[in-house]
């Protein structure tokens, strides 16, 4: 006599293979969607070997007045009591994210061994509003 076949084992086998699918693709998409978001980080590239400079940033003064404007205050030295020197300042704002919001650059030129005072005045929209803080670039040029 021949045995019946059970239909119901295989369509129940069937469900089970289709859930443990659905369950180990979910986790892989999950995974994927979790490794993907991952913060950036600003690195230099030369940060291991950097000249020393002889203008340094001595002070600095951040002051919001709305949400569309916001100065920055900076004070620039001159640590060689010799020679005066020059640099680009550049002041970024940067977001909760360290996305530039908005940059200005400045010239300085200070005198040997005393400092100048630099105004970086910010009228965007929503530049106070994405404040988060300010990253500060000093290029010397002489």
């Amino acid at each position: 006599m021949d045995t019946p076949i059970n239909r119901t084992t295989g369509r129940n086998a069937l469900v089970i293979a289709l859930i443990v699918g659905l369950v180990i693709g979910g986790t892989g998409v999950a995974a994927a969607l979790t490794f993907t978001n991952l913060n950036t980080e600003k690195i230099s590239l030369f940060g291991a070997d950097t000249a020393s400079s002889d203008l340094n940033i001595k002070s600095q003064d951040t002051s919001v007045y709305s949400e569309d404007r916001m100065v920055v205050r900076l004070t620039a030295e001159n640590t060689d009591a010799d020679n005066p020197h020059e640099a680009d300042v550049t002041v970024q704002i940067l977001d909760s994210s360290d996305n530039v919001v908005a940059k200005m650059t400045k010239p300085a030129s200070v005198a040997a061994g005393s400092q100048q005072a630099l105004t970086f005045d910010f009228n965007e929209p929503g530049v106070a509003q994405d404040y988060q803080r300010t990253y500060i670039v000093v290029d010397q040029t002489s």
